[in-house]
């Protein structure tokens, strides 16, 4: 139905059934109602048929935001084969890196609104410039207390020394110290955190969970500190992001806490021969040994 909605001919949808259903990675479930299908199942089945109607002008609105690393990379192959026949690929996204890798030109929207137009270089130092996360610091600091069960009322980056910095070397271990003040203890609790670039890429992504049991479990009403390490030789150089959360799946609308992003810090590398020129994501540094 979906096909014949969209264009396609009985005799064509007939032809390139089989080959929809296994791009799609559904076949298991290819007899189950689409009412019954995850968000992530529908719009993989949906790309399926999209991208297999050889349109002029195929339209992909956050595809690759569902899905695994598979299928979203089965997703930028189909839509380079696409372009590479002479035809275009709208690809609307947020993901930085994957507009890096797949457009030839960007165009940057704002409420709706055409704001920038040029090569793909051009729009994302565009986007970037205008969402700049101004005023973060090595230190975060809530003047007053919210109405909440839970919230992040401080949090700081420090040396091993327990000194302030906003810039280390890529030898160097990152503490990250978190203060929470709880006035209502909350079931299955956790913590979420994001390490990303300023191009919005995610380096570090973990929560409470990653590492049992949750240390969140044990948490007391009032004050409460934890401390986070980013290892040494994991951040390559550059400046990054700290973001933070809190939720539970017994919490009102399921987030407690939402400070989001709330630290900055700078890598730098003055070790190394290679230095600034390395273009790794990480700065992990390989030993050769001689065996013979």
């Amino acid at each position: 139905m979906n096909g014949a909605i969209l264009g396609m001919t009985k005799a064509e949808i007939k032809s390139k059934f089989d080959e929809i259903v296994d791009f799609s990675g559904v076949e298991r479930y290819i007899d189950t109602p689409v009412k019954r299908y995850s968000s992530g199942m529908y719009v993989r089945l949906a790309f399926a048929v999209a991208a297999h109607l050889e349109p002029e002008i195929l339209i992909v609105d956050e595809v690759l935001a569902v899905g695994d690393a598979e299928f979203q990379k089965k997703c930028l192959g189909k839509m380079k084969d696409v372009s590479g026949q002479g035809r275009t690929v709208l690809f609307v996204s947020h993901n930085l890196s994957s507009v890096k890798q797949l457009c030839d030109k960007g165009i940057l929207l704002v409420n709706g609104k055409l704001e920038f137009e040029g090569t793909k270089t051009e729009a994302i130092d565009k986007y970037l410039a205008g969402n700049q996360k101004l005023g973060l610091a090595n230190t975060f600091e809530k003047k007053e207390l919210e109405k909440k069960d839970l919230q992040l009322v401080k949090a700081e980056l420090i040396d091993a020394e327990g000194k302030p910095r906003e810039q280390y070397d890529i030898s160097e271990d990152i503490y990250v110290n978190l203060t929470l003040h709880s006035t209502k203890l909350v079931p299955n609790l956790y913590g979420y955190i994001v390490v990303q670039t300023n191009n919005e890429e995610i380096l570090i992504e973990s929560d409470t969970f990653d590492n049992l049991p949750n240390c969140l479990d044990n948490i007391k009403l009032g004050e409460n500190i934890f401390q986070i390490k980013i290892s040494k030789n994991v951040l390559a150089f550059g400046e990054y992001f700290f973001y933070v959360s809190f939720a539970s799946n017994f919490a009102t609308g399921f987030l407690v806490d939402v400070p989001g992003d709330i630290l900055k810090f700078n890598i730098v590398d003055t070790e190394t021969t290679r230095g600034h020129s390395r273009t790794s994501k990480t700065s992990q540094l390989l030993k050769w040994e001689l065996k013979t």
